[in-house]
């Protein structure tokens, strides 16, 4: 459990990322401009968010859809015994995930858009946002029901 006082409060760009302790946050990201992503580079994407599970984060799922990313973890308690921030957890994961996608398609440049939208979930709003989450490739229609997904991540025990 995270301290009652978390790490500070952050901004970044223009929209606030509120955090309080170690409360359920839902993240979204875009790729820069829309890009669609090649299905390896979709890899490398959950791949990297994976890694930050029982690192920075307790990850519950994600889901790397062609022009964007939903996640939803708790933050992490670090050395200090505070919970880790939303900023470097977000930079745990898009930054590596983005030099690994540049290194595999031999390209420069940005991969995500600046910021990213994130939400501070109630407990009665968990099951709600990991079902959006879920369905979002069937959503689109990419997929008929979601275990065919295969950037799809689901916490076992959940």
């Amino acid at each position: 459990m995270c301290p009652v006082i978390p790490r500070r409060y952050e901004y970044r760009r223009d929209l606030p990322h509120l955090q309080s302790g170690d409360r359920s946050i839902f993240v979204s990201m875009t790729t820069y401009k829309r890009w669609l992503l090649p299905p390896a580079a979709r890899s490398i994407v959950l791949e990297h968010i994976r890694r930050e599970h029982n690192q920075r984060v307790f990850l519950y799922a994600a889901v790397v859809m062609p022009d964007h990313v939903h996640a939803l973890f708790s933050p992490l308690v670090d050395e200090p015994g505070e919970c880790f921030g939303i900023g470097e957890i977000m930079n745990g994961m898009r930054g590596p995930a983005a030099h690994g996608i540049n290194k595999l398609l031999r390209r420069s440049g940005p991969v995500w858009d600046r910021d990213f939208f994130d939400r501070l979930l109630r407990h009665a709003e968990f099951g709600r946002y990991m079902d959006y989450l879920c369905l979002n490739p069937v959503r689109k229609g990419l997929v008929t029901t979601e275990e065919e997904y295969p950037w799809l991540w689901v916490e076992p025990v959940y």
